[in-house]
């Protein structure tokens, strides 16, 4: 008899409603599962409740309705199971790039020779040990972002969950970072849910990228990334690359025209 694999993380029902004067059901309800070491990207038109997922599935906010799961288990709020990296970096300025990896280590009971010797292998894998005794001033966005996932890893969380991590960098900072977080995510065998708006990053990075529908968010469509792996930046120029990304476009364009009826080109 075959064993059904149980979800590393999953969205059962989730719905979230903020109360208000006029109160705004920004999610769901919403079913979602990902594998162990899979990659999975949500993309959407604004304010679809991308972001809200994230939040719920970090613990950092309670759902109206619904569950999150991990491993088959409820969670209770935040959890040292699931690191989170925002789009704005959230690194201590009078810390260093160090001290802010080591922070995340507190409460872990572990010897101060043995925080700093982890949060030293950690700058080390996104390439930043020549910079453990900078401070956030001195740093570059794309490696304030490096020391903010180092941080996010340094505890190794089993789940990784990103919230446009890339959103505010160059575009070739941006193409070098999702290289490293996908040389990352293979190394390490996490299984990472991905908020992002732009469509060729999800394409490139994922194993699956989920289309969700105006608010309240659900999901509409979920699309199979088999483009082979590892991937170069020459993907994107590929045939099939070109044809997964008119889809997931032309997806999201549906929403953002039915939520604007009375727009069309040339209008």
């Amino acid at each position: 008899m075959s064993v059904v694999a149980v979800p590393r993380l999953q969205a059962v029902g989730v719905e979230k409603v903020f109360e208000g004067k006029r109160p705004v059901h920004a999610l769901g309800p919403l079913d979602l599962s990902l594998a162990e070491n899979e990659f999975v990207s949500i993309v959407g038109t604004s304010g679809c409740g991308k972001s809200t997922l994230l939040m719920v599935a970090a613990g950092l906010t309670e759902p109206t309705a619904g569950e999150i799961l991990v491993d088959g288990e409820p969670i209770r709020g935040a959890g040292r199971d699931r690191g989170v990296v925002f789009q704005t970096y959230t690194l201590f300025p009078w810390m260093s790039a160090r001290d802010n990896v080591e922070f995340a280590l507190r409460g872990e009971g572990l010897p101060a020779a043995e925080r700093r010797r982890v949060a030293l292998e950690h700058l080390e894998l996104v390439g930043l040990s020549k910079f453990a005794d900078a401070y956030p001033r001195q740093l570059s966005g794309g490696m304030k972002q490096r020391v903010a996932i180092a941080r996010a890893l340094c505890y190794r969380p089993q789940i990784l969950l990103m919230d446009e991590p890339f959103g505010a960098l160059d575009a070739q900072t941006r193409l070098l970072m999702q290289e490293l977080l996908t040389r990352i995510w293979e190394a390490h065998k996490l299984t990472v849910l991905f908020i992002t708006h732009d469509v060729d990053e999800a394409v490139y990075i994922s194993d699956r990228v989920i289309v969700m529908t105006n608010q309240p968010g659900r999901v509409k469509e979920e699309v199979a990334i088999t483009l082979p792996r590892p991937r170069t930046i020459e993907i994107q120029e590929a045939p099939e690359f070109l044809a997964l990304r008119h889809r997931i476009l032309t997806s999201i364009r549906e929403e953002s025209l039915a939520r604007e009826p009375g727009f069309s080109v040339g209008s």
